[in-house]
């Protein structure tokens, strides 16, 4: 009988106890490295420094000073895990982001700007993930940083709708994804629109 008890003890108490200050233990040594290594990738990529000796730069007033593939700045979305990504002058080659020629410099006359890819798996495609209010920082090199705040999302154009979106005080963030109907680069664009 007592045999029976103390096997009874041991699996009702002493066992459930153990598992309990396991993993108590478990919690209390892990869970913090666990959330400061998260902590440390998001300022990792956050402070992301841009190596620029890959990129063709100067400093520029407008953006027609630029040529094709000049460096123009950097753009940024901490809330959808987007770090400083680089922005370069108008080229339709893959895997760059881009501005669009259509796109008015912000610090002549609040101008607006149109930032935006031909790549469907570019940094810009974290924007599916935005969310109304977003916080937005683009820096143009040395004409300042400009900080925007994401207002609407517009799916279903085309790259030549785009420029019917670039408004004063504006920045259009275009992600592009395939219609499946034509599969040599046949695009849609889903458009973010973000005001100052």
């Amino acid at each position: 009988m007592t045999s029976l008890l103390l096997n009874f003890f041991r699996r009702a108490v002493i066992v459930p106890i153990v598992l309990t200050v396991v993993a108590a233990l478990g919690v209390y040594f892990v869970a913090p490295k666990l959330v400061n290594t998260k902590a440390e990738e998001a300022v990792a990529s956050e402070d992301a420094v841009i190596d620029l000796s890959s990129y063709d730069t100067r400093e520029y007033k407008s953006f027609s000073q630029l040529t094709e593939g000049e460096y123009v700045g950097t753009i940024e979305c901490p809330n959808i895990g987007l770090g400083k990504t680089a922005v370069v002058y108008q080229t339709d080659k893959t895997n760059f982001i881009y501005t669009s020629s259509d796109s008015k410099e912000p610090w002549n006359n609040n101008g607006g700007a149109a930032i935006l890819t031909t790549d469907t798996k570019s940094d810009l495609s974290k924007f599916y993930n935005a969310e109304k209010g977003d916080k937005i920082t683009v820096d143009y090199y040395s004409n300042g940083e400009y900080t925007y705040k994401l207002d609407k999302k517009i799916t279903g154009l085309t790259q030549k709708d785009i420029k019917n979106y670039i408004k004063p005080s504006t920045l259009v963030i275009c992600v592009p994804y395939n219609d499946f109907t034509d599969l040599t680069y046949s695009y849609f664009y889903t458009i973010y629109i973000a005001r100052k």
